[in-house]
């Protein structure tokens, strides 16, 4: 089986180590180099597939329009109205900070 010139070199680098095995795959991969039947390195693509629009999963609750990914519906339920009057008719008492002591 022909080997790239990567595992070629990891091969001899096993092989000095003494890992068991590996003084024979270097040898075989150096007959298959001087064969000229070593493969070539694998290209690996460095930008990601683009994703298209028919695979895009389908998400429930998205509004058709950008920015509003979680708006809330329309006509509101009654009880969210009055909690929000509520909310908004309440006065907040001011939260009292002590400073912090100096070091």
């Amino acid at each position: 089986m022909p080997y790239t010139a990567k595992q070629r070199a990891r091969f001899h680098a096993g092989a000095q180590r003494g890992e068991p095995g590996m003084a024979k795959l270097a040898s075989e991969a150096d007959s298959y180099a001087k064969a000229g039947k070593e493969k070539p390195p694998v290209k690996k693509s460095t930008q990601p597939a683009p994703i298209r629009q028919d695979q895009m999963p389908v998400m429930p609750g998205r509004n058709a329009e950008p920015g509003k990914r979680h708006a809330l519906p329309v006509g509101l339920p009654a009880w969210v109205e009055a909690a929000q009057a509520e909310a908004q008719a309440t006065p907040r008492a001011p939260v009292k900070r002590t400073p912090r002591k100096a070091k």
